[in-house]
């Protein structure tokens, strides 16, 4: 019965928004019998409501369990501590307080549970996932928290997210995400038990307990295929992924297709994966939808040490799944590279095709700090044009299509920059030494 509004929110009263309770009450009305407890606070050992909260439970038919943290306030007067938000850190990311034990204790009652976790950051809980079959996360969902809960709850609405970040094991285990390095934990594969130790985790695994882009709803589907529009792509293409799915179950449901990319073999090493698309769409019980996701090549791109951006030929992978951890189809595509065939692309297919007409180009400025340098002179080095980057770094100039922009700034070195037909060209300038 209490709100979470998100950080930095001038009020934390009740009386502002609509709370889960209220909510549900909302939804409800009298057909249906609420037996509320407060259970536990969000930030306190006292476990002194909980035996209220066991009580509540043993005479319902399920029970509703809401935990995760508190929210900033823009005042700090709050009765209650904050336990998520800018410099509100936990050296122990299990939830706090005496929220796990109002959970474990609701649990053995016997009756269904569902976890809703309205929270501002990940937690460790895997004794939850092991043992409760309903986790929903919502998060701080804003003044009407609880009418949206409560259509989610009850069917009105059928959730279709997914995860933004993976949810660790335990403190230990982080960091954890899913674009790691192949030298990163989990690049040996081997988890570890006291009977069989391993590596990366000597007793433990490096898999996060629900990995980025993970979701469920209360319907099924079923990835029937994914391929690519060809194989063989240059600089300036873009690669159209298709996929067909199936919506297998007995409700109209929403799913979010992701597309992850791996450069087989790059000069520097490249994360594992990396989301480079996704599309949710929209299927109705037994339907089966395609649709296709648009994936230019220069979101291929790497960075040298000064932060430019270029982009290597040769062989990559195109990852299609329903999260990062969930992959059921692998499409190998070429950049400017042989393909199967042993096709070979002359290395000026990756500039860009210009004709010398002249564009409009605008960019932004940094240092090696990204701090954005102001007053920055930007030349053509054809026309002679120039203008000068304001105090966000940013500039305009009309160029032509295959010209050259110089930049230079007292104190910085300068730079020259091939335009290929790019409208947005953005650098990052080192000291002169």
């Amino acid at each position: 019965d209490n709100v979470q509004f998100g950080d930095y929110t001038w009020s934390k009263k009740k009386e502002d928004g609509v709370t889960p309770l209220q909510g549900i009450k909302n939804l409800l009305g009298d057909r249906v019998k609420i037996n509320y407890a407060k259970g536990c606070s969000l930030a306190s050992l006292d476990t002194s409501g909980i035996a209220e909260a066991v009580d509540a439970a043993r005479h319902s038919d399920v029970a509703l369990i809401f935990v995760g943290s508190s929210s900033t306030a823009f005042v700090r007067h709050t009765q209650e501590p904050s336990t998520s938000g800018e410099g509100i850190d936990l050296s122990d990311i299990s939830l706090t307080g005496a929220q796990e034990q109002l959970i474990r204790e609701v649990f053995a009652v016997g009756k269904p549970v569902v976890v809703i976790l309205v929270a501002g950051k990940p937690f460790a809980i895997p004794w939850v996932k092991e043992n409760i079959p309903a986790i929903l996360a919502q998060w701080y969902a804003g003044e009407q928290e609880g009418n949206s809960i409560a259509d989610i709850l009850f069917g009105n609405v059928n959730p279709s997210g997914k995860l933004t970040f993976s949810f660790p094991q335990s403190t230990g285990h982080l960091p954890v995400y899913y674009n790691y390095l192949p030298t990163d934990k989990g690049y040996y594969k081997e988890p570890g038990t006291y009977e069989k130790p391993g590596r990366d985790y000597v007793f433990s695994n490096s898999s996060p307990l629900w990995a980025f882009g993970y979701g469920l709803s209360y319907t099924q589907f079923e990835y029937l295929k994914a391929v690519t529009d060809k194989e063989l792509y240059q600089a300036n293409d873009t690669i159209c992924v298709t996929v067909q799915l199936r919506n297998t179950g007995k409700r109209t449901g929403k799913e979010v297709i992701q597309v992850y990319m791996r450069d087989v073999v790059s000069s520097v090493m490249t994360p594992v994966k990396q989301l480079k698309g996704f599309r949710k769409v929209d299927l109705l019980p037994g339907q089966i939808r395609e649709t296709t996701i648009m994936i230019p090549v220069h979101e291929f791109y790497l960075t040298d040490d000064l932060g430019n951006r270029y982009l290597e030929p040769g062989k990559f992978e195109l990852q299609v799944g329903t999260s990062s951890d969930r992959i059921y189809f692998n499409l190998p595509v070429y950049i400017g590279s042989s393909g199967k065939r042993g096709q070979t692309v002359p290395s000026t297919s990756f500039k860009s095709q210009t004709d010398g007409k002249v564009i409009q180009v605008k960019g932004t400025v940094r240092d090696i700090q990204a701090t954005p340098l102001a007053r920055v002179k930007v030349q053509s080095e054809e026309s002679g044009e120039s203008a000068l980057t304001d105090y966000r770094g940013t500039y305009t100039i009309k160029v032509k299509d295959n010209g050259r922009l110089i930049f230079s700034k007292k104190g910085f070195a300068d730079k020259t920059i091939e335009v290929e037909g790019q409208t947005d060209v953005s650098i990052q300038m080192a000291k002169d030494e």
